[in-house]
């Protein structure tokens, strides 16, 4: 998603510092199109993510209640069978413990996909430090050609 979302930045740039130039060659047209086309490519990729956020959310939620209604439901069990003797103060503490880590597990688990969509960023300065230097402004070569041209 973040990948996405710096074409549209770009795109809003050049536009913005280019308006007489685009005005002049009558390329508006133009710049909607490219602007759409990034425009749609960081919307799909927004959707992807929102959508599978959503769908993990969802697991998860599913997971937690059936392990709540599970832990109730031996709770009732053991009780009615006279197995182990069960405080209720402390299997309502438990069951709440139980919705309360199901929070936790979620609020993790978008925090960690946050995390990765955030750090595009440093992959980016990452990328830009290992690219090879440019040329030096001068050279031996320059110093040859001093007096060029000679008329």
């Amino acid at each position: 998603e973040g990948k996405t979302r710096s074409p549209i930045f770009a795109i809003m740039s050049e536009a913005l510092s280019g308006i007489a130039s685009i005005r002049a060659n009558n390329a508006m047209e133009f710049y909607k199109g490219k602007f759409r086309e990034a425009h749609d490519a960081h919307s799909r990729a927004f959707f992807a993510f929102l959508g599978s956020s959503r769908w993990v959310g969802f697991r998860m939620d599913s997971l937690m209640f059936l392990l709540l209604a599970l832990a109730s439901y031996l709770a009732v069990l053991f009780h009615e069978q006279g197995w182990f003797s069960i405080d209720p103060a402390v299997l309502g503490l438990a069951l709440t413990m139980l919705l309360q880590l199901a929070g936790t597990f979620q609020w993790a688990v978008r925090q960690s996909a946050e995390v990765v969509n955030q750090m595009v960023s440093v992959e980016r300065v990452s990328d830009f430090c290992h690219l090879p230097s440019e040329a030096a402004l001068t050279t031996f070569k320059d110093k040859e050609l001093a007096g060029w041209p000679r008329s």
